[in-house]
């Protein structure tokens, strides 16, 4: 059924009722395109929700950062954590204080188990937020200095 519903939402755009703001069509689209890719990826359809967003990149990079968040997202959720990870650094590259960012390549990182650079994404995170974001980053590195220290035991 994902299937079905992604080659609907797809096919839907010209059918969207908008109130002809540009920001409103531009969330509009914005919100398709995720639900498009979101579709394929629940249909098991990694591949073809990847090649989506990057199509629509490549139209309109208006939205890239979202829809590159997406595709990182997509990747690690199917566990493709490199592609992830280069999906991330995109997103850094357009915004370097994004929290989401570095605290989703800190958790790919740690399922890679590659320690030091969870570290240096958590400890990114944990200082590019206000306060009650830095606490769970910092938990997080608590945990990580906590995983290492028994690594080496």
């Amino acid at each position: 059924m994902p299937l079905r519903s992604a080659e609907r939402t797809q096919e839907g755009f010209d059918l969207l009722v908008k109130d002809g703001t540009e920001n409103d069509q531009e969330a509009t689209e914005k919100e398709q395109h995720l639900a498009v890719a979101d579709a394929y990826a629940q249909g098991a359809r990694v591949d073809k929700a990847v090649a989506y967003l990057d199509s629509v990149v490549a139209k309109d990079p208006s939205y890239a950062y979202d829809l590159k968040l997406r595709k990182a997202s997509i990747l690690y959720e199917a566990r493709r954590n490199e592609e992830a990870l280069a999906a991330l650094d995109d997103c850094i590259a357009m915004n370097a204080r994004a929290y989401d960012v570095h605290y989703m390549k800190a958790w790919i990182a740690w399922d890679m188990k590659d320690w030091d650079l969870a570290e240096e994404a958590f400890d990114a995170a944990s200082s590019s937020k206000e306060d009650q974001v830095r606490l769970t980053s910092e938990d997080a590195l608590i945990m990580l200095t906590d995983l290492e220290t028994a690594r080496t035991k």
